[in-house]
């Protein structure tokens, strides 16, 4: 991939190029010397794009050293590398700032700035807001998405207030209050009126200019991903559809790496065309030998990121479909959900019902149970009562036969008897 190509053969042919774009190419500690000896002895170039290339501190710190006795160079790109994080924790993770603020003071060349997700903090941008204090020729800067907050936007105001030349400051996602950033747009607008855009660089007229001219032309007839041009809105219906955190994360992430990607594939197409000019252009059959490979390799690395275009294009819309899969899933959950909570509160209001009429046919039944208590206990005590009435009875009968005639008395006797026990 990317490794395949030698930078010190790759800076070798933009030697005497005006633009040179090491766009995500991996530079990082193991090539940081490299560039730096090409920026020392470097007298054409006007713009540098080093996105995307793993730039530390003390990358940065390198890289700033060898510039300051350069003349030529109008704009440098440092997008998306490591500036504001160090490695190592005895180092101060500002020094690269720090370098840039100490050289780039005596730079009256430079025009543009770009330190877009650098992971830049408040503490990264004193030393940066020191040098524009004192810079007079730099006009653009790019601080996007990193996370300043209130306090470094303040800052950046209150430069503003000693820098006549800045007239853009670009500003988004990072945590800057809208009062801040309608204050410093203010004092832009003022310094744009007062003194004016600074012009860019003049570049002569030149076969070398037409060349370029070529190349734009066709860079824009180049392919694009449509799946990176309308990312934000495709992408937001799956995050919002999606539940589970992880899968937002990664989401998040693929994001992040088609912008990235996108930004490599246009650098990779400008860099093919100019190959391919520059080709067409030399007459030494081994030039255009060398040319001719290096453009070959450009050419696969470009089929293998288009590849992958393809494979995350797929993969997104799989996520997508799965994502729209989860939601439905999620409401007939939801839906069976509320009809078994609705049946549950409807069996539990028919249970307590039942419980209450089981309560009152009970208390009905010990009402009853207790009244034929008191009819038995009633009934015993009447049974006492006629007990006692017969042997009482049985007495005066005995006496009254006793009384009367022998025979008599013990038929008597005996008819009693039976009486009694016919009654009991």
């Amino acid at each position: 991939m990317v490794a395949m190509i030698s930078l010190e053969a790759h800076l070798k042919v933009n030697a005497k190029s005006e633009k040179v774009s090491l766009a995500y190419l991996g530079v990082g500690d193991p090539g940081i010397a490299v560039l730096a000896k090409f920026m020392k002895d470097n007298v054409h170039m006007h713009e540098l794009d080093i996105r995307g290339c793993s730039i530390n501190p003390e990358c940065c710190m390198i890289l700033m050293h060898s510039l300051r006795n350069n003349t030529t160079l109008h704009s440098i790109i440092l997008a998306r590398n490591q500036i504001g994080i160090s490695r190592n924790s005895h180092q101060s993770p500002t020094m690269g700032m720090e370098a840039m603020r100490d050289i780039l003071h005596f730079n009256e060349h430079l025009r543009t700035i770009d330190l877009r997700h650098n992971y830049l903090g408040a503490n990264h941008i004193v030393p940066l807001v020191q040098l524009l204090k004192s810079n007079k020729s730099i006009s653009h800067i790019m601080l996007s998405g990193n996370d300043l907050g209130a306090e470094a936007g303040e800052l950046l105001d209150e430069c503003l207030d000693y820098n006549m030349t800045l007239i853009d400051v670009q500003l988004s996602e990072c945590g800057i209050g809208i009062e801040c950033l309608r204050s410093i747009a203010e004092k832009l607008k003022r310094n744009l009126e007062s003194c004016g855009a600074p012009s860019p660089p003049t570049k002569p007229t030149s076969a070398r200019h037409d060349k370029k001219s070529k190349i734009y032309k066709a860079q824009e007839n180049r392919p694009r991903c449509v799946l990176a041009d309308d990312w934000k809105d495709a992408i937001r219906p799956a995050i919002m559809a999606s539940a589970d955190p992880t899968e937002l994360d990664w989401l998040g992430q693929l994001q992040t790496h088609f912008e990235n990607l996108d930004d490599y594939v246009e650098n990779t197409f400008i860099r093919c065309k100019e190959l391919e000019v520059d080709a067409a252009e030399k007459n030494s059959g081994d030039r255009e030998t060398s040319l001719y490979n290096e453009i070959k390799n450009l050419e696969e690395i470009l089929a293998e990121h288009q590849s992958q275009y393809r494979f995350h294009d797929r993969e997104f819309h799989r996520l997508n479909d799965e994502a729209a899969r989860l939601k439905a899933t999620s409401k007939q959950y939801d839906a069976d959900r509320t009809d078994m909570e609705y049946w549950e509160r409807k069996n539990v209001e028919r249970l307590k019902a039942a419980i209450q009429d089981r309560l009152k046919i009970k208390a009905e039944l010990e009402t009853e149970l207790w009244r034929l208590l008191d009819v038995q206990q009633s009934l015993r005590d009447e049974e006492t009562e006629l007990g006692k009435f017969l042997s009482a009875t049985k007495k005066d009968l005995d006496k009254a036969i006793e009384r009367s005639q022998p025979d008599a008395v013990t038929q008597k006797t005996i008819d009693s008897a039976e009486f009694l026990s016919i009654s009991e």
